[in-house]
């Protein structure tokens, strides 16, 4: 089993982003991740797929898009990867999107289902309210919460997207000149994946629907000026270093593209992995798996309980919080404990949140995906 980090949900400048192809992939290599995936809006890019090397490193960048209607007729945006064909044409019926992706292999993730709204505008609303005026109301050309959620049949949904939180913290305090001399950057304002997201992410595996869960970067580069300086807040580099996709693969990457890239679509769309704010602390050594009668499974992974099952989690850090959430609701809880083995004995889902101290705050660190017993 080989873990891997995927970037994806960003924009070349065929599109929102400011940087070309190479200059992207050049960035990749520098935050260290193993995937970069380009979703330029509503343009499917093609013949840019390839391998970059540099040093002792190697990165695969791969194309998808990122499709929507035009405001005011924005109804949520949608990534497709996988789909190796434009799909804009596609959008103003999002089922119909979904059906015609799901004919080529493709993964239909909804981008920022929550873009534009605030914490307190999430913990204030009740579910209706929240998903369907206070969604509504937030449309703007520059905030674009996702409307229909009864759609069926796609892949996965972000509970992160790097611009809708820094949106969201700069809705909170503009950054300043301060902000430039302690070094702080869009990233340091994370505190946790949108609590709007995960609470639906829940509901619809408390269902019973298989919803993988990602990361996205919506790299556009993000600046303010204060006292006459420049402050880059959010930048490449920045964006591809703070939250990844951290991938499982049956199989190692070879490097042959066409063989990797259907590795990669294989574990992403089955949500073989979690997720994690890398920028608060390195993930190095994170597990999250169970031991089973049939062999030993990961998140994304479905298996039969039968004589039961061995969680293991394994916590690189001393001081952390960590929730076994099983079915929508906090299992168990634990604080500064760094290897956790608990019996499984109920079916349904299982994943886990850690949480950690980042200059004097309790941040989220590390949201898996689901392994499902039944």
């Amino acid at each position: 089993m080989q873990e891997i980090t995927v970037n994806l949900h960003n924009h070349s400048s065929f599109s929102r982003g400011e940087q070309k192809y190479h200059s992207l992939a050049q960035a990749g290599l520098t935050a260290g991740i193993d995937v970069l995936i380009v979703t330029d809006a509503n343009v499917y890019v093609s013949g840019k797929e390839q391998y970059y090397y540099r040093d002792e490193r190697r990165l695969l960048l791969l194309t998808g898009e990122e499709v929507f209607r035009s405001f005011p007729n924005d109804t949520g945006h949608m990534l497709i990867l996988n789909g190796g064909r434009e799909m804009a044409n596609q959008a103003d019926t999002p089922q119909q999107l979904i059906n015609f992706c799901s004919q080529w292999e493709g993964l239909t993730i909804i981008a920022h289902p929550f873009d534009g709204l605030t914490e307190r505008e999430v913990l204030a609303a009740n579910r209706e309210g929240l998903i369907s005026g206070r969604a509504d109301s937030a449309r703007s050309p520059l905030n674009s919460p996702w409307i229909n959620w009864e759609i069926q049949n796609f892949t996965g949904i972000e509970i992160l997207n790097l611009q809708s939180e820094y949106k969201t913290a700069g809705q909170r305090r503009r950054f300043g000149l301060s902000d430039f001399f302690i070094r702080s950057t869009g990233v340091d304002r994370l505190t946790h994946a949108s609590l709007a997201a995960l609470q639906k992410w829940d509901e619809f595996l408390i269902a019973g629907r298989r919803v993988a869960a990602y990361c996205g970067s919506a790299c556009v580069n993000f600046a303010q000026w204060a006292a006459g300086r420049r402050l880059e807040i959010l930048d490449e580099l920045h964006l591809f270093a703070a939250a990844k996709n951290h991938l499982y693969l049956s199989e190692p990457l070879s490097g042959d593209l066409e063989s990797d890239r259907a590795n990669i679509y294989r574990s992403l769309k089955l949500g073989r992995g979690f997720v994690s704010i890398d920028w608060f602390r390195p993930t190095d050594g994170f597990v999250f798996k169970a031991d089973t009668a049939m062999g030993t499974v990961y998140p994304g992974d479905r298996a039969a309980l039968d004589a039961g099952a061995t969680i293991k989690i394994e916590i690189p850090t001393e001081k952390s919080v960590c929730r076994l959430i099983h079915q929508g609701k906090i299992l168990r809880e634990w604080e500064n404990v760094r290897s956790i083995p608990l019996i499984a004995n109920r079916p349904g889902y299982y994943r886990v949140e850690v949480y950690i101290p980042y200059r004097f705050q309790l941040r989220g660190w590390i949201y898996t995906n689901p392994i499902y017993f039944y």
